[in-house]
């Protein structure tokens, strides 16, 4: 989700001409917001005791972050 979204920002801001304000930038991305061009996960499970740290590793902040085998990408107009 966030390497997809951030491609469409990158793009967007390399195609813009340097004298864009930012404001101008923030419509554009707000109007691809709203038309679906972006994506969110759903459903996270904010319950599951492994949301932030997988206890069975010494990683930290290594948890599954409420992604479930149900969990998919979804279009920001949905």
């Amino acid at each position: 989700m966030d390497l997809f979204n951030n491609v469409v920002g990158h793009t967007v801001g390399s195609n813009a001409n340097i004298f864009v304000s930012n404001l101008e930038l923030s419509n554009t991305i707000f109007n691809i917001l709203s038309k679906g061009g972006l994506v969110y996960l759903s459903p996270i499970n904010y319950n599951d005791p492994d949301f932030w740290d997988d206890p069975s590793t010494p990683e930290p902040l290594d948890g599954n972050h409420g992604i479930i085998s149900s969990t998919q990408l979804i279009p920001t107009n949905q």
